[in-house]
């Protein structure tokens, strides 16, 4: 059974995450993938699904 999340809580969730990769230099953005989509994180890590917003400089 899914459990119901707001679209708010969702989209803060996503937020923290992605707020953490682009301040934190050794999160890599796999290991966001795999926090973020769990077991599925492979299909969307692969359509660059949140590219977009992963705006940290790559050293």
């Amino acid at each position: 059974m899914m459990r119901e999340i707001s679209l708010e809580t969702e989209v803060m969730v996503l937020k923290g995450y992605i707020d953490f990769y682009n301040t934190h230099k050794e999160y890599t953005k796999e290991q966001l993938y795999k926090d973020y989509y769990g077991m599925h994180w492979e299909h969307f890590y692969n359509k660059k699904s949140l590219d977009k917003f992963l705006t940290r400089e790559v050293a």
